[in-house]
């Protein structure tokens, strides 16, 4: 339910800062502990987070830009966007992030 809600967002509240997301990514090594009740310090946690199938925080928050992206771009979302006014040297992985989403998850 957390991550739901936390997700939700998450286009928008991306952390910027390396610490910030090295702090999530702790987060969610605890929790991992914490679903498996393995609080043993010799445990590894990135088996711990293979076995239940968890993709790192950082990948999901990319996906999320890049569908919210996507959606922008294909007027799916109530946003106006005027790709005139987009800066010369954006306007590139702006288009980049379109065809890398579209290619791979179409």
């Amino acid at each position: 339910m957390c991550r739901s809600v936390l997700e939700y967002a998450s286009p928008v509240w991306n952390p910027y800062l390396q610490r910030d997301t090295d702090n999530l990514e702790r987060i969610q090594r605890k929790v991992a502990r914490f679903v498996l009740r393995d609080f043993r310090q010799r445990s590894s946690v990135t088996s711990m987070l293979r076995y239940l199938k968890w993709e790192p925080l950082a990948d999901r928050r990319t996906k999320a830009r890049l569908i919210i992206m996507y959606h922008i771009i294909k007027g799916k979302i109530a946003i106006p966007i005027d790709t005139a006014d987009l800066q010369p040297g954006r306007r590139y992985y702006c288009y980049y992030y379109y065809y890398y989403y579209y290619y791979y998850y179409y």
